[in-house]
């Protein structure tokens, strides 16, 4: 139906100004933010806050971690977004013992605000409490950005130590 050049040509004006319109059009502003758990975890012999947020997303309630030290030091802190992705089986996401990432920062974590979202339909997992985002999971690319964008915009609303300046 289309050759492999036709696939891989340029944007035309008109599409990426289609494109950027469409972008304009989404509200992936805070909406219904609310803090539904607040845990203490140990991570590398320090103390961390690990909050548990929900938010509405395209009419849909959809839930987070966000991780900070306790004694986190200097504020504000930069933030680090961890947007897994999705997996072919929609596994859940046990954040209890943090993530592979956030193991790996080592002490640099300490000095972060550190973001999970769970996209829509996925599992977000802490201790014994399971957070179950709606939505189609299969909507992985538009719909993942969407919810991790409306996820950092729903945490830097609620979160004094985050700086919105510098973001990853």
């Amino acid at each position: 139906p289309f050759t492999l050049r036709a696939a891989f040509a340029l944007p035309t004006e008109v599409e990426i100004a289609a494109a950027k319109a469409a972008l304009a059009a989404r509200d992936l502003s805070p909406r219904d933010v609310a803090l539904v758990a607040t845990h203490l975890a140990q991570f590398g012999g320090e103390e961390f806050e690990v909050r548990i947020l929900s938010h509405s997303v395209h009419a849909s309630t959809h839930f987070g971690a966000l991780f900070v030290a306790r004694d986190a030091g200097a504020m504000p802190l930069p933030v680090v977004i961890d947007a897994r992705g999705v997996n072919p089986t929609y596994s859940p996401m046990n954040t209890t013992d943090g993530t592979d990432f956030y193991r790996a920062l080592g002490s640099a974590r300490r000095g972060l605000v550190y973001l999970v979202p769970a996209f829509r339909g996925n599992t977000l997992i802490f201790g014994d409490e399971k957070y179950v985002s709606e939505g189609d999971p299969s909507d992985a690319w538009d719909g993942a950005t969407d919810d991790a964008i409306a996820f950092l915009n729903a945490a830097l609303s609620v979160t004094p130590e985050a700086d919105a300046k510098k973001v990853a």
